[in-house]
C-alpha cells in the first residue's frame, strides 16, 4: 500500500467509526450528517494505516507532513528534506535543499524571492505587487513602496522611479500624481521645482505655466515682485519715460515721481511744458512762491512768462503773486493828467516860461504813473500816494514863479491906471 492509499483508507475509516458510534448512541440514520457528523469526527482518535489519526477544532487532521525536494539530474529524485508535525508544531530539516539556480542551503537566494523593479513585497503574503500611483518601488525585498519626493510625480502604477516636474510646473506635496502649472506672476525655470518663483521687480508674467518671466524693458521697474501685467511696468522714482530711450534720470530742479507721467517742478524752479518730451530747460525763479511745485510751467496766481517773471495783462505785482486791477484804479491818473493839462493851458495863455525843473517834475510824475498803472511788470503801484507826491513836488516848484507873475501883473495894472489919470 502506497502513502496515498494509506491516507485514503484512514479517511474512509474515520467516517465509518463516527457513523457507527452515532448509531450506538441511538441517533436516527437521517440525522447522521452535516454538523452532527463533523462534531463526532473531531472527537475521534485512533491509529490507522498512515499513523496516528486525530483532528483539531477546525476539522484539520493532526499529522506529520514532509517536504519533498526534487534533486538529481533533471530533478528526477524526490528527497524528503524536512518534516512538520501539526500535533507538536515541530518543523525540522532532514537534508539540504537544492534550489532552482543550483545553490544549496536552508534559505532560498535573494534573487529568487525578491520583487522586480516597480513591484514591492507585501508584508503578510510576501507577494510582489505593483507599486501604486504617486510612489516608486526599486524592487527587491523592500516591504513598502516609497512616496515620490516634492518636485516629482508618478502618474501610473508600477513605477520604478519618479519623474521630475518639467519647467513651468511644480509639485508641492510628496506622493504627487501630477505637477501643477506655475500660476501667473511666477516662473519655473528649472525641472523638479517644489514651488514656483515670483517674478522679480522689473519682470511680469500674465499667463500660467511659464518657465521664465517677461522683462519690462526700457529700464522700467514694477512696484512689487510677482507682477502679472505689463501695465505694472513703470519708471522708478527720480527718473521719467523718454520714448525709445526708456527711463532716464530726472533733470536738476525737477521732481520725477514713480510712474510714466512727465516730471514736475520743484519749488523755486520753472520749466517750459511745450518743449520736447525728453529735453527740459529748467530756470531758477526768484523764490519758490512765484514758481510753486507742481506741473511744468506752473506759476503763482496772476503770473506768467519765463520763470514766472511777468504779470498777466490787467494785473499788478503784489508780493509773489499778481493781483487783478480793479475798475477805479485808473481814476487818480486821469485826474493828474487833467490837472497838468490845465496848468499847461494857463502857462500858454500867460506866455510865461516856467522853470524847466517844474515841467520835468510834472512829466516825470505823469510818465511814472502811466507806466505803473497795471502795465508795469515789477513796480508796486501805490497810486494815491504817488499822485499826492507828484502834486506836492509840482506846486512847490511853481510857487516862486507864480508869485513873481502875480506881482508883475499888479505892477502893470497900477502903471496903466496912472497913465489914464495923466491923460485926463
Amino acid at each position: 500500500m502506497g502513502p496515498s492509499d494509506a491516507f485514503n483508507f484512514d479517511a474512509a475509516y474515520a467516517y465509518i467509526i463516527a457513523i457507527n458510534q452515532l448509531l450506538h448512541l441511538g441517533r436516527d440514520p437521517s440525522e447522521i450528517q452535516g454538523q452532527v457528523l463533523l462534531e463526532e469526527m473531531r472527537r475521534l482518535r485512533f491509529t490507522g494505516a498512515s499513523g496516528e489519526v486525530s483532528f483539531d477544532e477546525n476539522g484539520d487532521r493532526f499529522g506529520t507532513y514532509q517536504l519533498i525536494n526534487m534533486q538529481g539530474e533533471g530533478g528526477t529524485r524526490a528527497i524528503v528534506t524536512a518534516s512538520y508535525s501539526s500535533l507538536t508544531a515541530n518543523f525540522q530539516f532532514l537534508n539540504q535543499l537544492v534550489w532552482t539556480d543550483g545553490s544549496v542551503g536552508m534559505l532560498p537566494p535573494p534573487e529568487l524571492h525578491a520583487c522586480d523593479p516597480g513591484f514591492y513585497q507585501e508584508g503578510e503574503s510576501r507577494q510582489c505587487k505593483k507599486c501604486p500611483r504617486g510612489m516608486f518601488c526599486v524592487g527587491g525585498s523592500t516591504p513598502l513602496p516609497t512616496s515620490c519626493p516634492r518636485g516629482a510625480f508618478a502618474p501610473d502604477i508600477g513605477m520604478m522611479n519618479c519623474t521630475p516636474c518639467p519647467r513651468g510646473s511644480f509639485a508641492l506635496d510628496a506622493g504627487s500624481l501630477e505637477c501643477i502649472p506655475c500660476p501667473p506672476g511666477t516662473e519655473g525655470p528649472q525641472e523638479g521645482m517644489e514651488t514656483c518663483t515670483r517674478c522679480s521687480s522689473g519682470f511680469y508674467m500674465p499667463s500660467a505655466g511659464s518657465s521664465q518671466c517677461l522683462p519690462c524693458g526700457k529700464m522700467q521697474m514694477t512696484p512689487q515682485i510677482g507682477s502679472t501685467s505689463e501695465t505694472d511696468c513703470r519708471c522708478p522714482e527720480h527718473s521719467f519715460m523718454c520714448g525709445e530711450r526708456g527711463c532716464i534720470p530726472c533733470p536738476s530742479g525737477l521732481y520725477c515721481p514713480e510712474g510714466l507721467g512727465p516730471p514736475e517742478q520743484q519749488g523755486g524752479f520753472w520749466a517750459d511744458p511745450n518743449v520736447s518730451q525728453c529735453d527740459f530747460s529748467v530756470l531758477r525763479c526768484r523764490d519758490q512762491f512765484e514758481c510753486p511745485p507742481g506741473m511744468l510751467g506752473r506759476c503763482s496766481v496772476g503770473r506768467e512768462g519765463l520763470a514766472c517773471n511777468n504779470c498777466q495783462a490787467s494785473h499788478y505785482p503784489q508780493g509773489s503773486v499778481c493781483e487783478q486791477c480793479r475798475e477805479g484804479d485808473t481814476l487818480p491818473v486821469i485826474l493828474l493828467i487833467l490837472f497838468l493839462l490845465c496848468v499847461l493851458f494857463f502857462i500858454s495863455v500867460s506866455r510865461w516860461d516856467p522853470s524847466q525843473v517844474s515841467v520835468q517834475v510834472a512829466q516825470s510824475c505823469s510818465e511814472m504813473e502811466l507806466t505803473t498803472c497795471c502795465n508795469g511788470p515789477n513796480e508796486a503801484p501805490k497810486r494815491s500816494q504817488h499822485v499826492l507826491t507828484c502834486y506836492l513836488l509840482f506846486t512847490s516848484s511853481l510857487q516862486l514863479p507864480l508869485n513873481q507873475l502875480l506881482s508883475n501883473q499888479t505892477t502893470s495894472s497900477t502903471q496903466a491906471s496912472r497913465g489914464r489919470k495923466f491923460q485926463n
